[in-house]
């Protein structure tokens, strides 16, 4: 027998709003988890940070007679800020990987010149650039007054 799930049997206690700030709460602390990771500029963390960042957006979005939209438009809008800083980097990754493996497909025969070295010198540049941003970003002091809003003195945690 399957020992009772907790989060089921949270839920089963809990109120709607109770659920949605516990979901946020659970994007925030991955956006937390994430910063020094995108920091140190490892795999992956800037795509995650930013999707935490989403995730906690659309949810404040979407629940907003839950959650007194009223209340948290401030923090949408500045969650909608940090993914946007997020998105150049996160765009230049995906293109980055795309052509690559679309290179690697490619029989060796048919191209001509360097152009993997090409490539990826180009996206490095542009990625390089992106990073800057983020770290501009994540240094910034309009980031330290979201994370905050997000943990103390948010309308959420009211």
């Amino acid at each position: 027998m399957k020992p009772p799930c907790r989060h089921r049997d949270k839920a089963a206690r809990s109120s709607a709003r109770e659920m949605v700030l516990y979901y946020v709460g659970q994007q925030v602390l991955a956006i937390m988890r994430y910063d020094p990771l995108v920091r140190r500029d490892e795999p992956d963390a800037v795509h995650q940070m930013r999707v935490a960042a989403r995730r906690a957006r659309s949810a404040l979005q979407a629940f907003g007679q839950i959650i007194e939209r009223e209340r948290t438009r401030p923090l949408c809008e500045e969650l909608k800020w940090l993914a946007a800083e997020f998105g150049q980097a996160r765009d230049g990754e995906v293109l980055l990987a795309r052509l690559t493996a679309e290179l690697t497909a490619i029989p060796p025969a048919p191209v001509v010149g360097p152009v993997q070295a090409r490539t990826t010198g180009h996206f490095t540049a542009q990625l390089g650039q992106a990073a800057n941003t983020v770290l501009h970003a994540l240094d910034g002091q309009r980031y330290l007054h979201l994370l905050h809003d997000l943990t103390r003195s948010s309308p959420i945690r009211r």
